[in-house]
């Protein structure tokens, strides 16, 4: 149940190669197990604004895929992830792929509607 999600997320986020593409999930090494040794994987935990811009998907240098998981939408994992979700929901999704178990979607964060984020 676990590997497919991260198996189809990464088939999505390879299919355009023109710039990095990050796969962004609650179970990066569970992703990172399964993709190619270039795979870009960013940890839930670790979205944020900063984070982002670094990886420069805030600028258009690099775009990234969001895997959303049915079995991590808790409580507990609102909990934990709440600044993450807050964050993430400032910007248009596209879905890609969607299932009853997970869904995959781009996340439009270059020319995104997030409020207050501004080029620097």
């Amino acid at each position: 149940m676990r590997i497919l999600p991260a198996v189809k997320a990464l088939q999505i986020a390879s299919q355009d190669q023109t710039m990095p593409n990050y796969v962004i999930t609650l179970e990066p090494m569970l992703v990172q197990m399964y993709g190619s040794g270039d795979s870009n994987v960013l940890d839930m935990e670790l979205v944020d604004e900063e984070e982002c811009r670094a990886l420069g998907l805030l600028n258009g240098e690099s775009q990234a895929v969001l895997l959303e998981e049915r079995i991590h939408q808790s409580p507990a994992d609102v909990d934990l992830y709440g600044a993450q979700i807050a964050f993430l929901d400032g910007f248009a999704r596209t879905p890609l792929y969607r299932n009853e178990d997970f869904t995959v979607e781009r996340v439009a964060f270059a020319g995104g509607s997030r409020a207050g984020i501004a080029e620097r």
